[in-house]
């Protein structure tokens, strides 16, 4: 019902976003992430148990352009909070992610966000690309890294969001604080038929101004063939992009990074 309001419900703010990487077969191996900040939440105090509750809901659709759903998320999440832990939470973001697989093509990504305990909603309604399978060389989606966690249990070798045996947690928002040192993360994937040695390019831009163009070249793929790559994210006050292209030979692969670093 609140996707179909022809006004979408905007109660808080929240961030969706759809990362893409490659497989060997037809189709898009990526994951969509939701990102909802811990202080837009109601909190219902327990005088008794000295806690405090917080209830999420989350539902989340993928379209194809026929308007046909071929994905569909939920979360019911409900967390009761010592009253110890609130200040934290309400300064920690709360994170939700589900791998997708899809056919190339455009999406659509429909998504509710709804706070039990304040009776409030939020909807928003966004586009996702799933590229096609690449003639030459080529590069995952490229994001910022917000934190790095430890795995539990054995590595999938396969989760693209793996590096060096943690796990990365992408940036979904586009602010970064002023004070940040952000990391940009991504995966190059070499053509495996041509002999020249792959490069990577990296311009950083404030305002549309080139202010850092460097080039060097890429180390040797891992056993699944793919080069994972964790670089350093410059800052400057402003709206920022950091344009990454792989080059190999004659052809090249291209992903841009747009982000505003606050004052």
């Amino acid at each position: 019902a609140l996707l179909s309001s022809k006004a979408l419900a905007h109660a808080f703010d929240f961030s969706a976003a759809a990362f893409h990487f490659q497989t060997d077969g037809g189709t898009n191996r990526g994951a969509l992430f939701f990102e909802l900040p811990g202080k837009s939440l109601t909190a219902s105090p327990k005088a008794v148990s000295k806690t405090h509750v917080i209830h999420v809901s989350l539902v989340a659709l993928i379209k194809d352009s026929s308007g046909q759903i071929v994905d569909k998320y939920t979360v019911d999440a409900p967390y009761e909070i010592p009253d110890a832990n609130m200040d934290a939470v309400r300064a920690s973001p709360l994170m939700y992610s589900h791998p997708t697989s899809l056919a190339p093509g455009r999406y659509s990504l429909e998504t509710v966000v709804m706070d039990r305990e304040g009776g409030r909603a939020s909807a928003a309604v966004s586009q996702i690309d799933a590229p096609g399978t690449p003639t030459g060389i080529a590069i995952s989606s490229a994001m910022l890294v917000q934190r790095v966690e430890p795995v539990a249990g054995r590595p999938d070798p396969s989760d693209p969001f793996l590096l060096q045996g943690q796990r990365i947690v992408p940036n979904v928002t586009s602010k970064v604080a002023a004070d940040a040192q952000p990391f940009a993360y991504f995966v190059v994937y070499p053509d495996k038929a041509s002999a020249e040695k792959p490069t990577l390019r990296v311009e950083f831009r404030v305002g549309g101004q080139v202010l850092a163009n460097q080039s060097a070249d890429l180390p040797a793929p891992d056993p699944s063939g793919a080069i994972p790559m964790a670089i350093r994210a410059a800052t400057h006050e402003g709206n920022c992009e950091l344009k990454i292209t792989a080059i190999q030979g004659g052809e090249s692969a291209e992903q841009t990074i747009a982000y505003t670093v606050a004052k």
